[in-house]
């Protein structure tokens, strides 16, 4: 949640900045750091899903239908590639 929330305050910051010429470099590097930071929770927030997740094999039936995350998909072998 706190990753999703971040990711849409720091675009109503991104996308407003794109449109305004402003020779300032503070508002500059505030960008780079708001990407950066985005860049950085997203891939701890992957990994900490694959962690939840216990991931083994796509191919395992018997792991797949028990996994909490994947298991309410009527398609688990699909749900649990897109998760």
């Amino acid at each position: 949640m706190f990753i999703s929330v971040f990711a849409l305050l720091s675009l109503a910051y991104l996308i407003p900045s794109i449109f305004i010429e402003c020779d300032d470099k503070i508002f500059a590097s505030l960008a780079i750091i708001l990407n950066a930071l985005n860049t950085l929770f997203h891939k701890c927030g992957a990994v900490a899903m694959a962690a939840y997740m216990r991931i083994n094999s796509c191919l395992s039936s018997a792991y797949t239908a028990t996994n909490p995350v994947t298991n309410s998909s009527p398609d688990i072998a699909t749900r649990y590639r897109k998760a």
